[in-house]
């Protein structure tokens, strides 16, 4: 088994900037089910302050799954990636992301913990945008199973999926030296226009419940994400490479449900870029039947309030299960106008 345990506490980079589209931030936001007009009218974006579509929320998964499969082939290449599943995710935002912004991603493999048959690796992204100022950063964890064998026809599907979405080459990092590491602290406060929320800081109070909401997932569903986000991992859209990996049926991208509980979010809000720093800790996937679809379940409850920002405990079930053993946002909020 292979294991590189040197890479840990070095820095990396992608080769390549990541350009962001109008087009590309209406497909995600299509994709995770979010139908704020911020994320397709530039009107409606501009009215926010913005000089472009805004991307919605969990938009740099797209990054992040590049980078995972990267630091994959580089630490653990004898593993199949049917074998990987998100653990933990946190993004914190330090302004919006908009169309046109040229997006750079460098990752620091931060641990490697290995107990029991699975390796968990814990991450850490930086993402900066075209003048070199960090706008998001992002610790991601995911467990990966030891002792598995790569079946070629799983790896087969892996290949076609990603040359669809990512072009032939397989992603690779490439050192970055020390006096090139991402600043992190010069990140700063929050970088933007004033928000404009429809619920005010002044009128909220702990234990308020936000409207409940449901969503449906079917398989096309997971199929159009896993295209649109560029995450070619087959358990997702093929029952046998479920099966491989000791699941029951084919389940729903953690990012997928993540961007729902965003979206749903946003929705609340009424103004997606209040979103500061969202986290979740996945605890079970939401399985999706080939002839059925799942319904979820999704709610809040404000956990803690402050004279212009909140944190939301959030809560998405699948079937009466909870998705997330923990979920919560921090979010910045309007104060009521004097009369």
């Amino acid at each position: 088994m292979t294991n590189d345990r040197r890479l840990v506490g070095r820095w990396f980079r992608l080769p390549d900037h990541y350009e962001v589209g109008r087009e590309k931030i209406r497909e995600f936001a299509a994709a995770v089910q979010n139908d704020h007009p911020v994320h397709r009218d530039d009107d409606c974006a501009r009215k926010l302050g913005y000089l472009g579509l805004v991307a919605p929320p969990t938009f740099t998964s797209i990054l992040t799954v590049s980078g995972i499969r990267a630091v994959l082939n580089a630490v653990f290449p004898d593993r199949d990636l049917s074998q990987v599943l998100h653990a933990e995710q946190t993004i914190e935002t330090h302004r919006a992301i908009v169309a046109g912004d040229r997006l750079r991603s460098a990752v620091t493999i931060a641990s490697i913990r290995s107990p029991a048959d699975t390796d968990f690796v814990a991450l850490r992204f930086v993402v900066t945008d075209q003048s070199g100022c960090v706008i998001r950063t992002e610790s991601t964890t995911i467990a990966v199973r030891q002792g598995q064998e790569v079946r070629p026809d799983i790896a087969r599907l892996v290949e076609a999926v990603a040359r669809q979405g990512a072009g032939d080459r397989p992603p690779r990092l490439i050192p970055v030296t020390a006096a090139a590491e991402p600043q992190v602290a010069t990140a700063g406060p929050y970088r933007g226009p004033d928000v404009d929320t429809v619920p005010q800081a002044d009128r909220l109070a702990v234990g308020d419940v936000l409207p409940p909401q449901t969503a449906r997932l079917t398989r096309g569903d997971l199929v159009n994400y896993a295209g649109v986000a560029g995450d070619p991992n087959p358990i997702h859209f093929s029952d046998a490479a479920a099966r491989f990996a000791g699941l029951p049926t084919v389940v729903a991208h953690g990012m997928l449900t993540m961007g729902l509980a965003a979206g749903y979010l946003a929705a609340w809000l009424g103004d997606p870029t209040a979103i500061r720093k969202f986290g979740v800790r996945f605890s079970r996937l939401a399985e999706v039947d080939a002839e059925a679809a799942v319904e979820l379940a999704l709610s809040g409850r404000i956990q803690a309030i402050g004279p212009d920002a909140a944190t939301v405990a959030l809560d998405v079930r699948a079937a009466g299960e909870q998705l997330f053993s923990r979920a919560f946002a921090e979010v910045q909020l309007s104060r009521a106008t004097p009369e």
